[in-house]
């Protein structure tokens, strides 16, 4: 495979979660980012491919006194009723093709205002020795999104453009992650404490029909054999509210003749829900043209994911 090819498909697939990658230094309320200078590509057979990442090291058995199916349907209510939130999160990936390999990483911080219908996402990606920056915000209606990117004719100028509601449904990580727990059969196996809250733990094996479904939309003309979504999900006991979420998504694209295959993991934390959310619109330097409005919307899906992001 074309190396340069598989590094497009690289940075186009890196945000099932729709925004869902967290964690990291950056600020969401300020929008400060720091950029890593790591490379994020590999050659060495001994490097980390994905193949031994799981979640639980046996398979996962319900608790005692504890109606699983319960839990699931309170916790997806829950999450849909939710106003306002914050978020943070990490993807890492592995692209394995014959005799190469490509590692990236996204880090991801945001704010979400859904009676608004507003949002703040920022994201770093770092892979294949360069570094992409990807700001966006909705208000009033529009879309707005900066790009920045090492080794590229980009210098993070602000564009705006027109936003459907199905993009804006698609950018708010929390409601990609409602619909995979919907779509997933889910074991209450234990409890546990979070930042001092009592926490159901949660072992969801997603759909990968449904994912994928979900997937095919972010990567375009890349579709996506989606063979394994697994999710440890981390939800109050009191309020049944998403606290944390670790996941491991597994499939392959096909790239010409060669078939290319993907290893990814999530850590999302969300916090602050009912929070206030003040997003404002940013200083306009280019106006989308009628013409590119979609594809502006398709390519902030896209970067910006996840998280969840996507989905995943």
């Amino acid at each position: 495979m074309n190396r340069a090819r598989a590094a497009s498909i690289a940075v186009v697939a890196l945000v099932i979660l729709a925004g869902c990658a967290g964690g990291g230094p950056a600020d969401p309320s300020t929008g400060t980012t720091t950029v890593s200078e790591e490379q994020g590509s590999t050659t060495d057979e001994s490097a980390d491919d994905g193949d031994e990442w799981t979640l639980f090291e046996s398979e996962p058995t319900s608790m005692d006194g504890v109606d699983d199916a319960a839990v699931k349907r309170e916790t997806v209510r829950s999450l849909a009723a939710v106003d306002s939130y914050r978020l943070n999160g990490t993807v890492e990936r592995t692209l394995r093709m014959p005799g190469d390999s490509i590692e990236s990483k996204v880090t991801s911080q945001g704010v979400v205002d859904r009676e608004s219908r507003s949002l703040r996402l920022h994201e770093n990606t770092t892979g294949h020795m360069q570094t992409v920056e990807t700001r966006l915000r909705v208000v009033d209606g529009a879309l707005y999104q900066s790009y920045d990117a090492q080794h590229h004719d980009s210098d993070g100028d602000w564009q705006r453009s027109s936003i459907s509601d199905s993009t804006l449904r698609s950018l708010d990580p929390l409601a990609r992650q409602t619909r995979m727990l919907e779509n997933a059969t889910v074991v209450v196996t234990n409890t546990t404490t979070i930042d001092g809250t009592e926490a159901y733990v949660l072992y969801a094996d997603v759909n990968e029909s449904v994912y994928a479904t979900e997937q095919d939309r972010q990567l375009g003309d890349q579709p996506l054999q989606v063979t394994e979504v697994t999710y440890r999900y981390y939800v109050a006991t009191d309020t049944h509210r998403l606290l944390e979420a670790d996941g491991i998504v597994r499939g392959t694209v096909q790239s010409g003749n060669e078939t290319v295959e993907l290893a990814e993991q999530y850590d999302i934390a969300i916090a602050d829900y009912g929070t206030s959310v003040d997003v404002t619109a940013p200083e306009v330097t280019a106006e989308a043209t009628t013409a590119n409005d979609t594809d502006a919307t398709t390519a902030t899906a896209t970067t910006t994911a996840n998280p969840s992001a996507s989905a995943g």
